[in-house]
């Protein structure tokens, strides 16, 4: 490698290709108008297609961790066929083997068991239909921010077995208020009806309006006597010190089970209707970032065309001087790849300025717009990526487009001949 690096710079040819280099170079400056707007129209795609798509691809990592952070857990722990059959008898135990499990898994770092049900809840002259939820009040506070949810009164108390924490808009449905009484009527696993009197303790929002008036949360040891679960449980949500590997430890929570009946499945299962969101706005985003990359290649091509035109006598008399197509092809390949990597490196650099400050300033939305953000459960807010993977793949995407639309201009100046390069008009 060295013997043939020490060759090349013996033989006088590195000067030979710093010369068509630094002709290149001044070549794409003899129409600066030209160039300059190709150089911008470069610099424009990849700045507002690194800003754009980091706003989006951050949105959704913020959004996708604020919502499984929030309630769902990044992966749960369920009997096989729960998620699309939940039935009270569905259910499984906590065994000693899956403890340890979840218990020695390095990357869990807490985990929180639940009992769900449905059933009616009352006060007064007023009853509806509840989703019913127990959970482990400490648990659930270091799984899961429900406890930070709490918009009036407290979260639930341990020691107190008859509280209740009900939806924001449940409460205004049934027109009771905190401190009222209500009773609970449920049926129970063992096929029995439960019911219980319940104090509410406080009210909460989860972002979601359906769920903010039809659901209640009990303790897990008072919903596992009011439905009868004698010590089962319906779902274990999970959380994780690294989220990037929900896929690992699913598959190793999975693979070491002892019962196969119990099933770990990823957020994106619990909550299907978030990731095909997520999926159908990133289409949108991928469109525009489309139309961006035709309006570059056109550029380029444009540039490429009206400058090799504007060229075919003095390409002919080079050629007729002994200038190979090929070295002529370089060139010009030169000319563009310069025109590329200066409205790249310009774009991607202030698009970084850009989403450094945004990144550490969100931009917050307020009024209707952020009502209707919470109303499906995202943050009204737009959050920023600084991953690098985001820059090199539009960096990539851009010189690929342009390389392309090289094709066309590159196989002009393969076929051209001295003699009608020179007679050209």
């Amino acid at each position: 490698m060295l013997k043939s690096i020490r060759e090349y710079f013996h033989s006088g040819n590195w000067k030979n290709n710093m010369l068509w280099i630094k002709l290149a170079w001044r070549n794409i400056w003899r129409n600066w108008r030209r160039s300059v707007l190709t150089i911008l129209a470069i610099f424009f795609a990849a700045l507002l297609s690194v800003v754009s798509r980091s706003a989006q691809l951050g949105t959704y990592a913020v959004n996708i961790k604020h919502t499984i952070e929030m309630f769902t857990g990044y992966f749960q722990i369920q009997n096989q066929g729960y998620l699309d059959n939940p039935k009270l008898t569905n259910s499984f135990r906590l065994t000693p083997q899956l403890k340890e499990l979840l218990d020695s898994n390095k990357n869990i770092k807490s985990y929180s068991e639940r009992i769900s049900g449905s059933g009616l809840i009352s006060y007064k002259q007023n009853t509806i239909g509840v989703f019913l939820l127990g959970i482990s009040t400490e648990q659930e506070a270091r799984t899961t921010k429900i406890k930070g949810r709490i918009k009036s009164g407290t979260f639930l108390d341990i020691n107190k077995s008859n509280g209740i924490i009900v939806g924001r808009d449940l409460i205004k449905n049934l027109k009771a208020k905190l401190g009222d009484t209500i009773v609970v009527l449920a049926p129970g696993a063992d096929g029995t009806m439960g019911n219980m009197k319940f104090v509410i303790l406080g009210t909460y929002s989860l972002g979601s309006s359906d769920f903010d008036a039809n659901s209640a949360m009990i303790n897990l040891k008072t919903a596992d006597t009011l439905l009868s679960m004698y010590g089962k449980m319906h779902i274990i949500a999970v959380k994780l010190k690294d989220p990037n590997d929900i896929s690992s430890t699913v598959d190793y929570i999975n693979s070491n089970t002892s019962d196969k009946k119990i099933v770990a499945i990823p957020w994106e299962k619990v909550l299907p209707e978030l990731k095909q969101s997520i999926e159908l706005d990133n289409v949108s985003g991928l469109i525009m970032y489309f139309l961006l990359m035709v309006v570059v290649a056109f550029g380029i091509l444009n540039t490429v065309l009206m400058s090799i035109n504007e060229r075919y006598k003095e390409f002919g008399i080079m050629l007729a001087l002994g200038v190979k197509n090929t070295r002529l092809l370089q060139i010009v390949f030169l000319e563009v790849l310069f025109l590329i990597l200066l409205g790249i490196i310009t774009g991607n650099a202030v698009a970084l300025s850009i989403n450094y400050y945004l990144y550490n300033n969100p931009i917050y939305v307020s009024g209707d717009f952020a009502e209707l953000y919470e109303m499906f459960g995202f943050l009204p807010a737009y959050y920023f990526s600084l991953e690098p993977g985001l820059y090199i793949n539009i960096s990539l995407s851009i010189v690929v487009i342009s390389l392309l639309s090289f094709i066309y201009p590159a196989y002009k100046i393969i076929k051209l001949e001295p003699l009608k390069g020179i007679r050209y008009t």
